[in-house]
This record gives structure tokens, C-alpha cells and sequence, in this order.
């Protein structure tokens, strides 16, 4: 979408974060969290309410890990 000037709406974000929190892929959550604030995308609530989930799945694998 952004390389063809498009600019994701809230609906597209939101898709990105629970694709992201589903495989767990922490790398990109933390992008796409980034994105979101930077695009003022935080105040949407489920947007806020995915980025929470990834960064609880990511608290429980390391503190699973220690």
C-alpha cells in the first residue's frame, strides 16, 4: 500500500495487529506500534487493545523464559 501512495486506514492497521499478535511476531509489533502512534492511530480503542495483546504475549514468553 505504501510503495502505490496509499496511506492504511485505522481498519488496516487493526487487520495488522491481530495478524501480528496471532503469529507472535514481536519484531513487526513493534513497528506496526510504532506506526500507529506516529500516524495517530493510538487513540482508536481495539487498535490500543491489539497493541496491549502483543506486548502481554511478549511479557508472558520472557517472563516464561526466565
Amino acid at each position: 500500500m505504501m510503495a502505490a501512495c496509499i496511506a492504511p486506514n485505522s481498519v488496516t492497521v487493526l487487520s495488522l495487529l491481530a495478524a501480528i499478535a496471532d503469529n507472535k511476531d514481536f519484531v513487526r509489533g513493534r513497528w506496526i506500534h510504532g506506526f500507529a502512534i506516529r500516524h495517530g492511530f493510538f487513540s482508536d480503542v481495539d487498535i490500543a487493545n491489539q497493541i496491549i495483546r502483543i506486548h502481554d504475549d511478549g511479557m508472558l514468553i520472557l517472563w516464561k523464559w526466565r
